[in-house]
């Protein structure tokens, strides 16, 4: 796991999650009133996802802000984001917003406060075009009882890499039981690369002897570039009245591999060489 930031195997994918404190200490001392809390904004523009067609430049944007009593206008590059109406947090989304790899986006806020025009702005560059550069897929089967290693070229404009990797088989025992195993992962990391261990992907060795008959199953990876703060220690990159975080998600790899048993003479464990 070399590389990697943070991995969580779960059932689904986490769309859109915020990193950082939703709201600012009050002031200290004993005599002192408690602090009102900062507005506090949560973003993010996706582009659409590789595959869905060529010429789709439709992308996803969604903004959720925190300590905010009136509903805001938000805009990204002048253009408006519908309001939810689904209370406190207010919640703002469109999945129709235009937007591709290496776009720039603006994002702004604006609200009026005890009379007073606030506004609190943020702007990011989309992450650039990448693409998975190994395994080929063309070339490439995963056997049971591997571990598997993907690659994937370097995108500009990025803070790091989101990955969404599932598996799935299916077998029948030497005693005749059926076993179904589905399994996904979700990673970050700064790397161009992902490891996954055998232990992760399979069922132990003493298991693996047991099967008999082995259906094809299929390992999947989807990959995003991330601009903007992804990581704890760093600040929001919102200026003027609200802090948070803005982040450009730009969907560059979605690839998947066949799973079968090896072939005989075949000897697995073995792992993909990264370059």
């Amino acid at each position: 796991m070399c590389g990697v930031i943070s991995r969580v195997a779960m059932a689904g994918v986490v769309a859109f999650f915020v990193l950082f404190a939703m709201g600012c200490e009050g002031d200290r001392g004993p005599a002192g009133p408690p602090g009102v809390p900062e507005v506090f904004i949560g973003a993010k523009v996706e582009t659409a996802a590789i595959g869905d067609s060529p010429e789709d430049t439709t992308g996803n944007a969604d903004v959720t802000i925190y300590n905010l009593d009136v509903i805001p206008e938000v805009s990204i590059n002048g253009i408006a984001i519908p309001y939810e109406g689904s209370g406190i947090p207010l919640e703002f989304s469109t999945n129709t917003f235009p937007i591709r790899a290496g776009d720039q986006a603006i994002l702004e806020v604006r609200y009026t406060e005890d009379g007073v025009a606030r506004l609190a702005t943020s702007a990011i560059t989309m992450p650039d075009s990448f693409e998975i550069t190994s395994p080929d897929p063309e070339n490439f089967v995963l056997y049971v009882g591997e571990n598997m290693t993907v690659t994937w070229s370097a995108a500009s404009h990025t803070n790091g890499y989101y990955i969404w990797a599932t598996v799935e088989y299916g077998y029948y025992g030497v005693f005749g039981d059926y076993n179904h195993f589905f399994q996904s992962y979700v990673s970050i990391t700064a790397d161009t690369w992902v490891d996954y261990s055998v232990n992760e992907l399979f069922p132990s060795a003493a298991q693996i002897a047991q099967i008999d008959t082995m259906f094809p199953g299929r390992f999947s990876i989807d990959i995003w570039a991330i601009s903007g703060p992804i990581l704890e220690e760093q600040t929001g990159n919102f200026v003027g009245d609200g802090g948070g975080v803005f982040n450009g998600w730009t969907h560059g790899c979605s690839q998947y591999f066949d799973i079968v048993m090896p072939p005989a003479g075949v000897q697995v464990p073995f792992k993909v060489s990264r370059p």
